[in-house]
């Protein structure tokens, strides 16, 4: 839950509408595309998770965002040197969303309720879901620090950065849970 708060998504949709007009589009308009591609992308989502599964919809999102998260930060590195191409914050925010909803967004939640035992289910789903709100509120204080200090393309690079463990992580340690029974999921668990 860490990771996916840390990916910077909370951030990029509370300061969607500054990144917009930052790159000459109105803010209010790419801001509704946004929002309309994410709730789209997550019913798509949802009809994908159980024929595909969870993984392959986890790795396919980062791989996404990471790719959006570069297209960011070269927009702002060609925005800070003088010689901006608007229509990439554009394309790379709707991918960003696109991507975080199509895996990043729902699917720890679902993984989330089918990796815990029920005897520790609520208080574990608690504590996940307190270091997750915890997470983004950290996110969302730093992010305007971030871009102070590292400035915007810096800032995108850190979430490239981060996005790239985040597919390791998922790669390495995240088993494939769909189709799979809570014993099924503890002995592969217990396997590593």
């Amino acid at each position: 839950m860490v990771l996916q708060q840390f990916t910077g998504i909370n951030a990029v949709i509370f300061y969607s509408t500054e990144i917009f007009t930052t790159a000459g589009v109105d803010g209010a308009e790419g801001s509704l595309i946004v929002m309309a591609t994410q709730v789209i992308v997550t019913g798509i989502s949802c009809l994908l998770v159980d024929k595909l599964g969870r993984r392959i919809l986890l790795l396919f999102a980062c791989s996404g965002m990471f790719l959006s998260s570069c297209l960011m930060t070269t927009f702002y590195f060609l925005k800070d040197s003088g010689t901006s191409y608007n229509p990439i914050a554009l394309t790379s925010m709707i991918l960003y969303i696109a991507s975080f909803s199509i895996g990043m967004g729902a699917i720890p939640w679902l993984i989330m309720s089918e990796i815990f035992p029920g005897r520790v289910r609520g208080v574990a789903g608690s504590v996940a879901t307190g270091v997750n709100w915890t997470s983004s509120f950290v996110m969302t204080l730093i992010f305007d620090t971030m871009n102070k200090v590292l400035g915007s393309s810096g800032t995108f690079m850190f979430f490239s950065c981060e996005i790239l463990v985040t597919f390791i992580f998922i790669f390495k340690y995240i088993p494939e849970t769909k189709g799979k029974s809570l014993e099924e999921i503890q002995d592969w668990f217990n396997s590593k």
